[in-house]
């Protein structure tokens, strides 16, 4: 009880072999995050935030391109973390990311701003609080900056976004697309012809994201969007202009993916089937319970 699963990028990796390990051997895979007063959260989204806003905590370290690089491996030989074995070996991950959490929480109010992010309702409140200052057609959108280390160095680990929505099958994904391609937004799906369900409509990649997850969505405040390149600043200006030119076909692209359910797929391997088979049922846990408590010699009965 109370306990916080804390790793680095965990929520991104981790937690999916998490959910199936304890799926596929009858365990509930999702109770550890939240019941009995426990939650998670993840120290490699923390570590971008403080990368981009607040990087005079640490010595950053470079890759032989020069690119930055958010490596926990190299983050802790840089800093020179004293861990008690050899990189990617389990204690000496433990030791730098303890570290590193020791270091960022010095710097009390950004570490509690992001602390915050991994709050399911906190993090939901945050983005409904957002102002809606984007006008396209006959609707406000919001346009908010994502904080993800899967953006890369090149994009200074940001990128503007726009708020399009909730997942209608979904109830807890938010869909949010991103406004800084520079090849555009003008191309349309291919039809050859002929006429299809995604004729006219942008060819968007669409992120999904769910409460407290490791994606950090913050406000399109002026001091924020400083951290921005300026090859995102002007394909962000070419792209909202561009939608607002088009808010038909805009419409017509959100409300496809509003609407998107992941295929079916019959007769699926019985250990995958976490996300297909959704929660276990009343009657299930019953069985299991059952299973669980049964000895070993009258399991498999």
């Amino acid at each position: 009880p109370g306990t916080i699963s804390l790793g680095y990028n965990s929520l991104g990796f981790d937690d999916e072999f998490l959910r199936f390990l304890f799926y596929r051997n009858l365990l509930d895979p999702y109770s550890h995050q939240y019941a009995n007063q426990c939650s998670r959260m993840d120290l490699l989204p923390v570590t971008a935030l403080f990368r981009v806003f607040c990087d005079h905590v640490l010595e950053w370290p470079s890759l032989a391109d020069g690119r930055s690089s958010l490596k926990l491996e190299l983050i802790s030989r840089k800093n020179e973390f004293v861990t008690s074995g050899r990189a990617h070996e389990a204690m000496n991950d433990v030791e730098a990311v303890i570290e590193l959490a020791r270091i960022f929480s010095r710097q009390k109010d950004i570490w509690a701003y992001a602390l915050a992010f991994f709050n399911k309702t906190r993090d939901a409140l945050r983005i409904n609080a957002l102002e809606k200052g984007c006008r396209i057609g006959d609707s406000d959108f919001r346009i908010c900056l994502m904080v993800s280390s899967s953006f890369g160095p090149k994009n200074n680990y940001i990128a503007p976004v726009i708020h399009a929505g909730e997942s209608v099958p979904y109830k807890n994904q938010s869909l949010w697309i991103r406004l800084d391609p520079e090849q555009g937004i003008e191309t349309t799906r291919e039809t050859d012809g002929e006429t299809d369900e995604t004729e006219n409509m942008f060819d968007l990649f669409v992120i999904r994201k769910r409460p407290g997850d490791q994606l950090i969505v913050l406000p399109f405040l002026e001091r924020f969007q400083a951290r921005m390149t300026d090859r995102a600043q002007k394909a962000f200006d070419r792209n909202i202009a561009h939608l607002q030119s088009h808010p038909g076909r805009f419409f017509k692209t959100i409300q496809h993916h509003q609407a998107y359910k992941y295929p079916f797929i019959p007769e699926i391997d019985l250990d995958a089937a976490l996300y297909q088979s959704g929660f276990f049922s009343p009657s299930e846990k019953k069985e299991i319970s059952r299973f669980h408590s049964a000895e070993d010699m009258n399991k498999a009965a």
